[in-house]
């Protein structure tokens, strides 16, 4: 079995990502400030260990069998270097049904649905049940990139992410 061309370390790539501003009603440059990806998949088998953010890092994990049923979404550890600073981001969440952050507690549930070996959805419900978000993930560029859109449960696209394939960090 060949290996997934999604497996491997991916890093965000800031000139092609955009956050869509709802106050202007157009694209504008993502402001996320860091976001490092760890994916492997083995078989039917897929394990996301993802950091985003730099104070605080919130370190994002799940594995989830695709095509199979749910999987929570842990937020696995928060690592803040100024702690009078909450940066609680709840506004953006509320967009897409997610909780507040606590380390070692879910903040959704997740299911992996995959098209073709290079493309994959996964979909995702809050702690309450409720529709979350679904997000799109394709390897292309020869196995170099991964592209995303993070959307609302109507649609509405909420990100446009560009990951580049990297070094193990």
């Amino acid at each position: 079995m060949a290996e997934s061309p999604f497996t491997g370390y991916w890093k965000i790539d800031y000139e092609r990502c955009r956050q869509w501003d709802f106050a202007t009603n157009s694209w504008a440059p993502d402001k996320v400030d860091r976001e490092d990806l760890r994916l492997l998949i083995d078989g039917d088998i897929y394990d996301w260990d993802l950091t985003v953010g730099t104070d605080p890092a919130y370190r994002m994990v799940h594995t989830s069998v695709i095509d199979g049923g749910w999987a929570p979404y842990m937020c696995r550890d928060i690592v803040r270097i100024d702690t009078t600073d909450e940066g609680d981001r709840s506004d953006e969440r509320a967009l897409i049904n997610l909780p507040k952050y606590y380390a070692g507690k879910p903040t959704a549930y997740i299911k992996i649905v995959k098209i073709t070996d290079s493309f994959m959805y996964r979909i995702s419900k809050g702690l309450d049940g409720k529709p979350s978000y679904v997000l799109t993930t394709e390897v292309i560029d020869d196995g170099q990139r991964i592209t995303g859109y993070l959307m609302t449960p109507d649609g509405q696209v909420l990100y446009n992410r560009t990951l580049l394939r990297s070094d193990p960090f």
